[in-house]
Protein backbone atom coordinates (compact mmCIF):
# COMPACT_ATOMS: atom_id res chain seq x y z
CA UNK A 1 0.00 0.00 0.00
CA UNK A 2 1.57 3.26 -0.60
CA UNK A 3 0.81 6.02 0.95
CA UNK A 4 0.44 9.65 -0.64
CA UNK A 5 2.47 12.25 1.17
CA UNK A 6 1.18 15.61 2.85
CA UNK A 7 0.53 18.36 0.79
CA UNK A 8 3.54 21.19 1.18
CA UNK A 9 2.95 24.35 3.37
CA UNK A 10 2.00 27.02 1.68
CA UNK A 11 4.40 30.05 2.26
CA UNK A 12 1.94 32.04 4.69
CA UNK A 13 2.22 28.62 7.02
CA UNK A 14 6.15 28.20 7.18
CA UNK A 15 8.42 28.99 9.91
CA UNK A 16 9.57 32.76 9.83
CA UNK A 17 13.15 33.26 9.38
CA UNK A 18 15.05 35.12 12.06
CA UNK A 19 14.58 38.47 10.49
CA UNK A 20 10.79 38.45 10.20
CA UNK A 21 10.52 36.72 13.70
CA UNK A 22 13.03 40.62 14.28
CA UNK A 23 11.14 42.59 12.07
CA UNK A 24 7.36 41.43 13.58
CA UNK A 25 8.44 41.76 17.27
CA UNK A 26 8.73 44.54 19.44
CA UNK A 27 12.70 44.73 18.50
CA UNK A 28 11.30 46.69 15.06
CA UNK A 29 9.75 49.62 17.22
CA UNK A 30 12.55 49.93 19.74
CA UNK A 31 15.40 49.83 17.25
CA UNK A 32 12.89 53.08 14.80
CA UNK A 33 11.93 54.79 17.70
CA UNK A 34 15.25 54.78 19.70
CA UNK A 35 16.90 55.88 16.35
CA UNK A 36 14.39 58.54 15.51
CA UNK A 37 14.59 59.86 19.54
CA UNK A 38 17.89 60.14 19.51
CA UNK A 39 18.01 61.88 16.00
CA UNK A 40 15.02 64.17 17.53
CA UNK A 41 17.43 65.00 20.58
CA UNK A 42 20.60 65.77 19.01
CA UNK A 43 18.99 68.22 16.68
CA UNK A 44 16.11 69.57 18.86
CA UNK A 45 18.13 70.12 21.22
CA UNK A 46 20.56 73.02 19.52
CA UNK A 47 17.80 74.34 17.60
CA UNK A 48 16.00 75.06 21.11
CA UNK A 49 18.64 76.40 22.63
CA UNK A 50 20.22 78.48 19.83
CA UNK A 51 17.33 79.77 17.25
CA UNK A 52 14.51 79.81 20.25
CA UNK A 53 17.18 81.29 23.21
CA UNK A 54 16.34 78.64 25.75
CA UNK A 55 18.22 77.93 28.36
CA UNK A 56 20.16 74.92 27.78
CA UNK A 57 18.90 72.36 30.58
CA UNK A 58 15.07 73.53 29.34
CA UNK A 59 16.07 72.80 25.72
CA UNK A 60 17.47 69.42 27.16
CA UNK A 61 14.44 68.43 28.85
CA UNK A 62 11.78 69.19 26.37
CA UNK A 63 13.62 68.17 23.57
CA UNK A 64 14.31 64.68 25.28
CA UNK A 65 10.80 64.62 26.15
CA UNK A 66 9.29 65.05 22.79
CA UNK A 67 11.46 62.54 21.69
CA UNK A 68 10.85 59.61 24.31
CA UNK A 69 6.96 60.42 23.94
CA UNK A 70 7.25 57.86 20.94
CA UNK A 71 9.75 55.26 22.50
CA UNK A 72 6.74 55.00 25.45
CA UNK A 73 4.46 54.72 23.30
CA UNK A 74 5.53 51.07 22.50
CA UNK A 75 4.34 49.78 25.97
CA UNK A 76 2.92 52.62 27.51
CA UNK A 77 0.11 54.15 25.67
CA UNK A 78 -1.34 56.84 28.49
CA UNK A 79 2.03 57.89 29.52
CA UNK A 80 3.30 58.23 26.12
CA UNK A 81 0.04 60.45 25.32
CA UNK A 82 0.62 62.75 28.51
CA UNK A 83 4.56 63.16 28.07
CA UNK A 84 3.99 64.30 24.34
CA UNK A 85 1.18 66.85 25.98
CA UNK A 86 3.04 67.66 28.69
CA UNK A 87 6.37 68.49 26.42
CA UNK A 88 4.91 69.58 23.48
CA UNK A 89 2.88 72.85 25.87
CA UNK A 90 6.34 73.84 28.01
CA UNK A 91 8.23 73.71 24.17
CA UNK A 92 5.00 75.89 22.59
CA UNK A 93 5.49 78.24 25.94
CA UNK A 94 9.07 78.50 26.32
CA UNK A 95 8.98 79.64 22.65
CA UNK A 96 6.00 82.44 22.64
CA UNK A 97 9.03 85.43 22.72
CA UNK A 98 10.05 84.32 19.49
CA UNK A 99 9.17 85.74 16.58
CA UNK A 100 10.52 85.06 12.84
CA UNK A 101 10.76 81.27 13.47
CA UNK A 102 8.35 78.67 13.18
CA UNK A 103 5.98 78.60 16.06
CA UNK A 104 4.02 77.17 17.94
CA UNK A 105 5.24 74.29 16.62
CA UNK A 106 8.72 73.72 16.06
CA UNK A 107 10.04 71.21 13.50
CA UNK A 108 11.14 68.85 15.48
CA UNK A 109 8.17 68.58 17.83
CA UNK A 110 5.77 67.76 15.02
CA UNK A 111 7.78 65.48 13.65
CA UNK A 112 7.96 63.89 17.48
CA UNK A 113 4.19 64.01 17.57
CA UNK A 114 3.56 62.64 14.10
CA UNK A 115 6.01 59.47 14.85
CA UNK A 116 4.47 59.53 18.68
CA UNK A 117 1.00 59.18 16.54
CA UNK A 118 1.99 56.62 14.23
CA UNK A 119 3.28 54.65 16.75
CA UNK A 120 -0.04 54.27 18.60
CA UNK A 121 -1.69 54.15 15.60
CA UNK A 122 0.47 51.05 14.74
CA UNK A 123 0.51 49.47 18.36
CA UNK A 124 -3.07 50.13 20.29
CA UNK A 125 -6.27 50.94 19.96
CA UNK A 126 -8.02 53.92 18.06
CA UNK A 127 -9.11 55.58 21.70
CA UNK A 128 -5.29 56.39 22.74
CA UNK A 129 -4.22 58.20 18.82
CA UNK A 130 -7.77 60.28 18.96
CA UNK A 131 -6.98 61.42 22.79
CA UNK A 132 -3.25 62.32 21.63
CA UNK A 133 -3.79 64.07 18.42
CA UNK A 134 -7.67 66.08 20.18
CA UNK A 135 -5.18 67.18 23.11
CA UNK A 136 -2.60 68.49 20.54
CA UNK A 137 -4.82 69.95 18.36
CA UNK A 138 -5.99 71.76 21.29
CA UNK A 139 -2.80 72.96 22.56
CA UNK A 140 -2.32 74.09 19.04
CA UNK A 141 -5.54 76.44 19.38
CA UNK A 142 -4.94 77.22 22.49
CA UNK A 143 -1.55 78.68 21.60
CA UNK A 144 -3.25 81.02 19.21
CA UNK A 145 -4.81 82.64 22.03
CA UNK A 146 -1.34 83.39 24.07
CA UNK A 147 0.34 86.38 23.70
CA UNK A 148 3.61 86.35 21.44
CA UNK A 149 6.01 87.68 19.10
CA UNK A 150 5.41 86.21 15.94
CA UNK A 151 2.93 86.91 13.16
CA UNK A 152 -0.78 85.68 13.73
CA UNK A 153 -1.23 84.03 10.11
CA UNK A 154 1.69 82.25 10.22
CA UNK A 155 0.85 80.70 13.77
CA UNK A 156 -2.39 79.73 12.44
CA UNK A 157 -1.21 77.92 9.03
CA UNK A 158 0.99 75.89 11.89
CA UNK A 159 -1.16 74.98 13.84
CA UNK A 160 -3.64 73.83 11.04
CA UNK A 161 -0.91 72.13 9.23
CA UNK A 162 0.20 69.93 12.27
CA UNK A 163 -2.93 68.97 13.22
CA UNK A 164 -3.29 67.96 9.18
CA UNK A 165 -0.12 66.23 9.27
CA UNK A 166 -0.93 64.29 12.52
CA UNK A 167 -4.08 63.21 12.16
CA UNK A 168 -2.45 61.86 8.26
CA UNK A 169 -0.12 59.94 9.08
CA UNK A 170 -1.87 58.37 12.68
CA UNK A 171 -4.83 57.64 10.09
CA UNK A 172 -2.58 56.01 8.28
CA UNK A 173 -0.76 53.98 10.64
CA UNK A 174 -4.55 52.76 11.83
CA UNK A 175 -5.35 51.69 8.26
CA UNK A 176 -1.62 50.01 7.80
CA UNK A 177 -2.53 47.98 11.40
CA UNK A 178 -5.30 46.46 10.04
CA UNK A 179 -4.13 46.07 6.69
CA UNK A 180 -1.38 43.45 9.03
CA UNK A 181 -3.59 42.29 11.32
CA UNK A 182 -5.94 40.81 8.18
CA UNK A 183 -2.69 39.87 6.78
CA UNK A 184 -1.82 37.82 10.24
CA UNK A 185 -5.68 36.15 10.48
CA UNK A 186 -5.07 35.67 6.53
CA UNK A 187 -2.39 33.55 7.47
CA UNK A 188 -3.73 31.64 10.06
CA UNK A 189 -6.44 30.78 8.35
CA UNK A 190 -4.73 29.33 5.90
CA UNK A 191 -2.38 27.20 8.30
CA UNK A 192 -5.83 26.11 9.96
CA UNK A 193 -6.89 24.80 6.39
CA UNK A 194 -3.68 23.16 5.46
CA UNK A 195 -3.63 21.58 8.98
CA UNK A 196 -7.75 20.79 8.12
CA UNK A 197 -6.43 19.17 4.42
CA UNK A 198 -3.42 17.15 5.99
CA UNK A 199 -5.63 15.69 8.78
CA UNK A 200 -8.29 14.64 5.81
CA UNK A 201 -5.40 12.99 4.09
CA UNK A 202 -5.04 11.52 7.04
CA UNK A 203 -8.20 10.36 7.53
CA UNK A 204 -8.73 9.48 4.17
CA UNK A 205 -5.27 7.08 4.25
CA UNK A 206 -7.05 5.33 7.26
CA UNK A 207 -9.88 4.62 5.66
CA UNK A 208 -8.23 2.97 2.89
CA UNK A 209 -6.01 0.87 5.25
CA UNK A 210 -9.08 0.08 6.75
CA UNK A 211 -11.13 -1.28 3.82
CA UNK A 212 -7.93 -2.99 2.83
CA UNK A 213 -7.14 -4.66 6.21
CA UNK A 214 -11.10 -5.57 6.14
CA UNK A 215 -10.26 -7.14 3.20
CA UNK A 216 -7.74 -9.14 3.44
CA UNK A 217 -8.90 -10.44 7.02
CA UNK A 218 -12.46 -10.97 5.83
CA UNK A 219 -11.89 -13.34 3.54
CA UNK A 220 -9.68 -15.73 6.30
CA UNK A 221 -12.28 -15.08 9.35
CA UNK A 222 -14.96 -16.03 6.80
CA UNK A 223 -13.16 -19.19 5.78
CA UNK A 224 -12.28 -20.25 9.57
CA UNK A 225 -16.05 -19.34 9.91
CA UNK A 226 -17.58 -21.46 7.48
CA UNK A 227 -14.71 -24.41 8.15
CA UNK A 228 -15.61 -24.48 11.88
CA UNK A 229 -19.36 -24.67 11.26
CA UNK A 230 -19.69 -27.24 8.30
CA UNK A 231 -16.51 -29.22 10.73
CA UNK A 232 -19.56 -31.46 12.43
CA UNK A 233 -21.08 -32.41 8.93
CA UNK A 234 -17.56 -33.39 7.26
CA UNK A 235 -16.36 -34.84 10.37
CA UNK A 236 -18.76 -36.76 11.73
CA UNK A 237 -16.98 -38.90 14.56
CA UNK A 238 -16.41 -35.62 16.91
CA UNK A 239 -17.60 -35.47 20.38
CA UNK A 240 -19.35 -33.00 21.67
CA UNK A 241 -16.37 -31.31 23.50
CA UNK A 242 -15.05 -31.43 19.79
CA UNK A 243 -18.43 -29.62 18.65
CA UNK A 244 -18.09 -27.27 21.11
CA UNK A 245 -15.19 -26.26 20.62
CA UNK A 246 -15.84 -25.37 16.68
CA UNK A 247 -18.74 -23.51 17.47
CA UNK A 248 -17.07 -21.50 19.70
CA UNK A 249 -14.21 -21.56 16.75
CA UNK A 250 -17.57 -20.00 14.87
CA UNK A 251 -18.90 -17.40 16.99
CA UNK A 252 -15.74 -15.82 17.47
CA UNK A 253 -14.91 -15.24 13.71
CA UNK A 254 -18.30 -14.24 13.03
CA UNK A 255 -17.95 -11.81 16.06
CA UNK A 256 -14.53 -10.56 14.75
CA UNK A 257 -16.00 -9.96 11.16
CA UNK A 258 -19.25 -8.24 12.58
CA UNK A 259 -17.14 -6.14 14.72
CA UNK A 260 -14.53 -5.14 11.76
CA UNK A 261 -17.61 -3.88 9.60
CA UNK A 262 -18.91 -1.75 12.16
CA UNK A 263 -15.89 -0.18 12.42
CA UNK A 264 -15.35 0.95 9.09
CA UNK A 265 -18.72 1.67 9.00
CA UNK A 266 -17.61 4.23 11.66
CA UNK A 267 -14.56 5.21 9.72
CA UNK A 268 -16.38 5.71 6.87
CA UNK A 269 -18.91 7.92 9.06
CA UNK A 270 -22.03 5.57 8.62
CA UNK A 271 -25.31 6.74 9.53
CA UNK A 272 -25.95 3.33 11.49
CA UNK A 273 -22.47 2.93 12.78
CA UNK A 274 -23.81 5.10 16.14
CA UNK A 275 -27.09 2.03 16.43
CA UNK A 276 -24.65 -0.68 16.95
CA UNK A 277 -24.55 -1.64 20.65
CA UNK A 278 -21.29 -1.38 21.87
CA UNK A 279 -19.78 -3.50 24.41
CA UNK A 280 -19.76 -2.33 27.97
CA UNK A 281 -17.67 -3.22 31.33
CA UNK A 282 -20.80 -5.46 32.31
CA UNK A 283 -19.68 -7.58 28.89
CA UNK A 284 -16.40 -8.59 30.43
CA UNK A 285 -16.96 -11.11 32.24
CA UNK A 286 -18.97 -12.92 28.70
CA UNK A 287 -15.77 -12.00 27.49
CA UNK A 288 -13.52 -14.10 30.27
CA UNK A 289 -15.67 -17.02 29.55
CA UNK A 290 -15.57 -17.08 26.19
CA UNK A 291 -12.15 -17.13 26.60
CA UNK A 292 -12.25 -19.72 28.92
CA UNK A 293 -13.93 -21.89 26.00
CA UNK A 294 -11.24 -21.85 23.90
CA UNK A 295 -9.17 -23.95 26.76
CA UNK A 296 -7.27 -21.14 28.35
CA UNK A 297 -6.86 -20.65 32.13
CA UNK A 298 -8.52 -17.26 33.10
CA UNK A 299 -9.25 -16.09 36.67
CA UNK A 300 -11.25 -12.97 36.88
CA UNK A 301 -12.34 -10.37 39.47
CA UNK A 302 -14.97 -8.05 39.01
CA UNK A 303 -16.04 -5.51 41.20
CA UNK A 304 -17.54 -2.64 39.70
CA UNK A 305 -20.63 -1.32 39.13
CA UNK A 306 -21.61 -0.53 35.72
CA UNK A 307 -24.21 2.27 36.53
CA UNK A 308 -21.08 4.58 38.02
CA UNK A 309 -19.42 3.61 34.83
CA UNK A 310 -19.68 5.76 31.78
CA UNK A 311 -20.23 4.05 28.36
CA UNK A 312 -16.90 5.02 27.21
CA UNK A 313 -15.07 4.32 30.15
CA UNK A 314 -16.90 0.79 29.63
CA UNK A 315 -16.12 0.32 25.65
CA UNK A 316 -12.08 1.33 26.58
CA UNK A 317 -12.06 -0.87 29.86
CA UNK A 318 -13.74 -3.99 27.68
CA UNK A 319 -11.43 -2.93 24.59
CA UNK A 320 -8.38 -3.20 27.08
CA UNK A 321 -8.98 -6.66 28.64
CA UNK A 322 -10.28 -8.00 24.98
CA UNK A 323 -6.20 -6.87 24.02
CA UNK A 324 -5.04 -8.01 26.96
CA UNK A 325 -6.58 -11.34 26.68
CA UNK A 326 -5.50 -12.11 22.90
CA UNK A 327 -2.05 -10.86 23.41
CA UNK A 328 -1.83 -13.01 26.45
CA UNK A 329 -3.31 -16.32 24.05
CA UNK A 330 -0.84 -15.09 21.26
CA UNK A 331 2.23 -14.53 23.20
CA UNK A 332 2.14 -16.88 26.18
CA UNK A 333 -0.26 -20.16 25.26
CA UNK A 334 -0.99 -22.10 28.56
CA UNK A 335 0.20 -19.27 31.13
CA UNK A 336 -2.56 -18.38 33.67
CA UNK A 337 -4.06 -15.21 33.18
CA UNK A 338 -5.87 -12.96 35.61
CA UNK A 339 -8.23 -10.10 35.30
CA UNK A 340 -8.75 -7.82 37.66
CA UNK A 341 -11.62 -5.08 37.37
CA UNK A 342 -12.18 -2.64 40.55
CA UNK A 343 -12.89 0.87 41.55
CA UNK A 344 -10.68 3.57 42.73
CA UNK A 345 -11.53 7.38 43.68
CA UNK A 346 -13.15 8.65 40.79
CA UNK A 347 -12.70 5.62 38.75
CA UNK A 348 -11.75 2.33 37.76
CA UNK A 349 -8.37 0.21 37.35
CA UNK A 350 -8.18 -2.79 34.60
CA UNK A 351 -5.19 -5.22 34.84
CA UNK A 352 -4.92 -8.44 32.71
CA UNK A 353 -1.68 -10.26 33.91
CA UNK A 354 -0.46 -13.64 32.23
CA UNK A 355 1.99 -15.93 33.84
CA UNK A 356 5.55 -16.82 31.73
CA UNK A 357 5.05 -18.16 28.27
CA UNK A 358 4.11 -22.04 28.09
CA UNK A 359 4.00 -21.89 31.84
CA UNK A 360 0.64 -23.67 32.73
CA UNK A 361 0.92 -25.64 29.68
CA UNK A 362 3.82 -27.78 30.06
CA UNK A 363 2.19 -30.78 27.60
CA UNK A 364 1.43 -28.31 24.83
CA UNK A 365 1.65 -29.77 21.50
CA UNK A 366 4.01 -27.54 20.22
CA UNK A 367 5.78 -27.99 23.51
CA UNK A 368 6.22 -31.87 23.49
CA UNK A 369 7.55 -31.77 19.94
CA UNK A 370 10.18 -29.55 20.61
CA UNK A 371 8.92 -26.64 18.54
CA UNK A 372 7.61 -24.27 21.01
CA UNK A 373 9.00 -20.59 20.37
CA UNK A 374 11.61 -18.90 22.72
CA UNK A 375 9.83 -16.61 25.46
CA UNK A 376 9.85 -13.05 24.95
CA UNK A 377 10.58 -10.52 27.80
CA UNK A 378 8.38 -8.24 26.26
CA UNK A 379 5.23 -10.39 25.05
CA UNK A 380 2.53 -8.24 23.84
CA UNK A 381 3.79 -5.32 22.99
CA UNK A 382 2.83 -4.50 19.34
CA UNK A 383 0.36 -2.28 17.67
CA UNK A 384 -2.63 -3.32 19.51
CA UNK A 385 -1.10 -1.75 22.50
CA UNK A 386 -0.20 1.47 20.65
CA UNK A 387 -3.94 1.58 19.97
CA UNK A 388 -5.12 0.63 23.59
CA UNK A 389 -2.82 3.59 24.35
CA UNK A 390 -4.61 5.70 22.15
CA UNK A 391 -8.04 5.15 23.98
CA UNK A 392 -6.99 5.27 27.46
CA UNK A 393 -4.98 8.88 26.95
CA UNK A 394 -8.16 9.77 25.38
CA UNK A 395 -10.11 9.35 27.95
CA UNK A 396 -7.53 11.17 30.68
CA UNK A 397 -6.56 7.70 31.72
CA UNK A 398 -3.01 6.23 31.99
CA UNK A 399 -1.77 3.00 30.68
CA UNK A 400 0.96 0.93 31.65
CA UNK A 401 2.63 -2.36 30.37
CA UNK A 402 5.50 -4.35 30.87
CA UNK A 403 6.84 -7.38 32.02
CA UNK A 404 6.74 -9.03 35.67
CA UNK A 405 9.53 -10.53 37.62
CA UNK A 406 8.26 -13.86 36.85
CA UNK A 407 8.69 -13.77 33.03
CA UNK A 408 4.92 -12.70 32.62
CA UNK A 409 3.28 -9.82 31.29
CA UNK A 410 1.29 -7.17 32.83
CA UNK A 411 -1.39 -4.36 31.47
CA UNK A 412 -2.88 -1.98 33.84
CA UNK A 413 -4.66 0.65 32.92
CA UNK A 414 -6.42 3.45 34.99
CA UNK A 415 -9.64 5.26 33.48
CA UNK A 416 -12.09 7.84 34.91
CA UNK A 417 -15.63 6.42 35.57
CA UNK A 418 -17.11 10.12 34.41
Amino acid sequence: MHTPAAPPQPADTQEPTQLQAFIGSDGWYWLTTVFAGVVLVAVGWPVYASAYGMWVVVAMLIAVGQAIAPVLAIRLPTLAVVVSAVSSTAGIAATAHTSGLVWPWAVTATIALGLTCIVLGLRHRWPHLVTLWAVSAAIGAGSLLLPHAGDFQGAFANAITTAAVTAGVGGIAVLLRLWLTGRRQLAVERRLGAEETARRTELDNRNRIAQELHDVVAHSMSVISVQATTAQYRLPDLDDRSREEFDSIAEAARQALTEMRGLLTILRGGRDADLAPQPTVDDIPGLVSATRSSGAHVDIEFAVDSARTAPTTGLTAFRVVQEGLSNALRHASGAPIRVDVAPVDDGIVVSVLNGAPGAGNRTAPDAVNGTAPDPKPMAGAGFGLTGMRERVEALGGTLTVGPTPDGGFAITAVLPTT
